[in-house]
This record gives structure tokens, C-alpha cells and sequence, in this order.
């Protein structure tokens, strides 16, 4: 019985033309989605570490301006006692951030204000010197604001709430005394935007200490430890 021979035809090796183009489309839109994805990643990535970033910051700068702020003491010389504004404050603490913490040295908290910005600057001193007749040793940028300018404030205790230390009792009694009535709580304390250091104040040193905006949003707060003597070295002796 005679064969039939069966001829397969081969393929030709390699892609037609066709299937190069269906190929180049799929790796084009794989490519695209790839490098979507990468870039949203890439902007949500940043937006994250940005927010990080300031979050740190404004934590940070609260940090430091507690721990300074806690140290302050008072001081026996009247030269030298705690002063404030509402653009800076100056004064004596025992936990600087530069200097080895217990170490008093003077520090002053400062607002520098153009037109345009709001920057809190922190500056520290060697030693307990007068600020103006010497040179700081750090001045750091802590703080800076672009959208409202910024203040300080001092108050003698908690505002709104009637403070009792013993010179204010003493206060009351006296003035209790003078009306012939009887004794009259200590008044409540407020915010103010000067603390003197020429004997018009209670008290040497505030209470609290707070950083605000000119829409009264309060940015830091600094608490003052109760010191029960004044600080004082030879210089009160001479």
C-alpha cells in the first residue's frame, strides 16, 4: 500500500509583526503603571516625612522651651532678676540646653518679627552675665512662624484661679486689716505682657511662661518650679 506523505509546515522562528506590537502595548502599560504607582508613593512619601518633620519640630522646640523655662530661679541681685516683654524674656536657669543641666547661667528667649516671619530665637550665656555687655555662646532658631506674629506672656499663677503664696496671703491680711474687714482671698492671677524686675511684682520670677499668636492661640507653655530662697552667690556679699 503506497504511503502519503504529510508535509507539517513549520513555523517561522520569532514573533510577527502582530504579536511584537500586542508585546511593546503590554509592557508599555505595565511600564506606565509601574511608574504611577512610584510616583504616587514617591508624593505620599514625602507629604508623610514632611508633616514628620514639622511634628518633630514643634515638639522639640516645646521640650526645650519646658525645661528652660522650669530651671529659672530667682535672683538676689536686682540687675539681674528674671525681666520680660512680650519680645523676649531674660533670666537665670538651672537646666540650660547647651551647658551641663544644674549649671546657672543666663538665658534669653527672644521673638525676631519682619514682615514677613516670626522666628523664636534661644540664646545662652557662659555664666550669669548681664545679656547686653556680653556675647552668647549658642543662638539657635527654634521656632519660626509665617502666619501670624508671636508673643510672650507671663503670669503669677494660674489664671482665673486665686493664687495663695505666702506674699500674697500676707497681702491680703494686710489689706483686710487697713478696710477693718475680715481676711480676702488672694485676686486671680491673669496673663500679662511685662514682668518687672524693680520690686513692682510679688514675686521674682512668674509662674508660667507661654509663647502665643496674635489670634491668642497658644504655641508653648512653660511652667516655673517654685523656688522657696532667691539664687545667690558672692556678688550679693560686696
Amino acid at each position: 500500500m503506497p504511503t502519503i506523505p504529510i508535509r507539517i509546515r513549520s513555523r517561522p522562528a520569532g514573533l510577527t509583526l502582530v504579536e511584537l506590537l500586542v508585546t511593546f502595548v503590554i509592557l508599555s502599560l505595565l511600564v506606565g503603571l509601574v511608574l504611577e504607582g512610584l510616583s504616587l508613593f514617591t508624593a505620599r512619601y514625602e507629604t508623610v516625612t514632611r508633616h514628620f518633620r514639622t511634628a518633630a519640630s514643634q515638639t522639640l522646640g516645646q521640650q526645650w522651651f519646658a525645661t528652660s523655662v522650669r530651671g529659672i530661679v530667682p535672683y538676689g541681685r536686682i540687675a539681674r532678676r528674671f525681666q520680660g516683654d512680650a519680645k523676649s524674656f531674660t533670666g537665670i536657669t538651672l537646666e540650660p540646653l547647651h551647658a551641663e543641666p544644674g549649671t546657672p547661667v543666663t538665658v534669653r528667649w527672644s521673638v525676631a518679627s519682619d514682615e514677613f516671619a516670626s522666628t523664636v530665637v534661644y540664646a545662652e550665656y557662659a555664666a550669669i552675665i548681664d545679656p547686653a555687655t556680653a556675647t552668647p555662646i549658642v543662638e539657635w532658631h527654634v521656632h519660626g512662624s509665617e502666619d501670624a506674629s508671636l508673643s510672650f506672656q507671663y503670669a503669677a499663677g494660674v489664671p482665673g484661679v486665686a493664687s495663695n503664696p505666702v506674699d500674697a496671703i500676707d497681702a491680703a491680711i494686710d489689706a483686710a486689716l487697713a478696710r477693718g474687714t475680715s481676711r480676702s482671698a488672694a485676686p486671680p492671677a491673669k496673663w500679662q505682657d511685662r514682668w518687672l524686675a524693680d520690686g513692682a511684682e510679688t514675686a521674682r520670677t512668674p509662674r508660667l511662661v507661654r509663647l502665643v499668636a496674635d489670634d491668642d492661640e497658644v504655641v508653648w507653655t512653660g511652667h516655673v518650679e517654685p523656688s522657696p530662697m532667691p539664687f545667690t552667690n558672692e556678688e550679693d556679699f560686696l
